[in-house]
């Protein structure tokens, strides 16, 4: 997310509560970031983003996030 658009009041509510919302300040603060979060498939992808940046350590990241791409076809 661009930092003109990030809002504190954006944290605490997870990308997976928009799921099937149609809208909301995370989904436009998103949007205006280039990241088409009204895309199930991107929605998805947010979702186990967020797993990773909230649940595993920083020294696992690498291996996840390119276990993620293989998954997601970026690599």
């Amino acid at each position: 997310m661009r930092d003109d658009v990030y809002e504190a009041d954006l944290e605490g509510v997870g990308i997976s509560y928009y799921r099937h919302a149609h809208d909301g300040k995370l989904l436009r603060a998103l949007y205006a970031s280039n990241v088409n979060a009204y895309d199930p498939n991107i929605i998805d992808l947010l979702m186990e983003l967020e797993q990773i940046h909230d649940d595993a350590g920083v020294n696992e990241w690498p291996h996840l996030l390119a276990a993620l791409g293989k998954r997601h076809a970026f690599v």
